[in-house]
């Protein structure tokens, strides 16, 4: 393969190329001839067996693009600091577990990937790569940020998934042009009062860490869409119709045993996931949901569905599979759009009287129901 690498780079400097592919090609180390293509402007390196970087690297001092993902890297020479034109840089699935003091130098770095190492700290410096708007800092070691991250003001998209980080810096608020939060596996149980600087901020992700109930500063984010708090032991949801600006909330796992009537004030949902909780009722007030497009409800302990469900005209999607059903309201019947139904696994021991008139259904699961009896075709949900 390193003989393919050589053709690569030769026909490059023959042609004066700035752009060089030298991906999935088994490489171990990187060929010397690379380090005199000084006007390469960008160059893959991804999924080869390299696991070090020559100090030569710092030549392709006008390298904007570079593409190190799925390597084996455990460190990057002080050298690195020397590639000050980057804009993009992918260093993620390798087994780096540090970052060199220089790193900071990279000031013209727009994208940094980083998820999939086994850092256990964030340098001060990351503070110096003010031009970043995308972080990724996902699937690390990490325990905690620096609160130089708040210098990163221009950041809109931060990726900090399975982690080990149990509070976030004070600083985290000065993000103010930040859109996309995903910090999901990791041992959060409380968020900060300065996130109320996030003003932007229009998808957060919180999903498996420890919170009891959902942070009331969320309440404060006037952008904020997109929730999810997947797999957290949420207590209960009161005092959250604050949130009424959000349009997809994602609730499953969490232990919940009850929906508070305070649901129907998120007007403006149009996904609601509460699946694989134990709820046993629904409070009628769901039927106020009039934008909602799709209700997850799997999983639960639920006998019957409240008759407003009716109300939601706007429904496409309602997935009960695996409760306790033994009926369905008829009020179904009133819901126009919907095409998708799964009501599998539940207890309707006879075909529920509104079956025949469900006409928009094109997808379905009755499985495991008397109703199987009646259709032999019929479609299984995805779990």
């Amino acid at each position: 393969m390193a003989s393919s690498a050589e053709e690569r780079i030769a026909v490059a400097a023959a042609e004066g190329r700035t752009r060089l592919n030298l991906s999935n090609l088994g490489l171990r180390e990187l060929p010397d001839s690379l380090f005199g293509l000084t006007e390469l402007t960008e160059l893959v390196l991804c999924d080869n067996e390299l696991s070090t970087l020559p100090a030569s690297i710092g030549a392709l001092t006008r390298l904007r693009t570079l593409d190190l993902d799925g390597n084996r890297l455990t460190a990057l020479p002080p050298s690195f600091g020397d590639l000050a034109a980057l804009e993009v840089l992918h260093l993620a699935g390798n087994q780096l577990t540090s970052l060199p003091d220089r790193f900071g130098d990279l000031t013209s770095l727009t994208a940094l990937g980083l998820n999939g190492n086994q850092l256990t700290v964030v340098p001060e410096t990351i503070g110096r790569l003010t031009g970043l708007t995308a972080l990724y800092l996902g699937d690390n070691r990490l325990t905690a940020l620096p609160e130089t991250i708040g210098e990163l003001t221009g950041l809109t998209e931060f990726g900090l998934a399975e982690n080990r980080i149990e509070t976030l810096p004070e600083r985290i608020g000065d993000l103010t042009a930040l859109r996309e939060f995903y910090a999901g596996q990791n041992l959060l149980d409380a968020l900060p009062d300065t996130m109320t600087g996030l003003s932007a901020l229009r998808t957060l992700t919180l999903p498996e860490n420890r919170f009891t109930s959902v942070p009331p500063v969320l309440a404060k984010l006037p952008a904020l869409r997109s929730l999810g708090m997947d797999g957290n032991p949420l207590a209960d949801l009161t005092g959250r119709g604050a949130l009424s600006g959000l349009t997809h909330l994602y609730l499953p796992g969490c232990g919940l045993t009850e929906v508070p009537e305070e649901i129907g004030d998120l007007s403006g949902l149009t996904v609601l996931g509460l699946g694989h909780n134990e709820l046993t009722t629904l409070p009628g007030s769901i039927g106020r949901l009039e934008a909602l497009t799709e209700l997850w409800l799997q999983g639960n302990r639920l006998t019957v569905l409240p008759d407003t469900v009716g109300n939601l005209r706007a429904l496409r999607m309602l997935n009960a599979h695996r409760n306790r059903l033994t009926t369905l309201p008829d009020s179904l019947a009133e819901i126009p759009g919907l095409t998708t139904l799964y009501v599998g696994e539940n207890a309707l021991t006879s075909r529920p009287p509104v079956w025949d008139r469900l006409t928009a259904l094109t997808e379905y699961n009755v499985e495991g129901t008397e109703i199987v009896r009646i259709h032999t075709e019929y479609h299984f949900d995805e779990e």
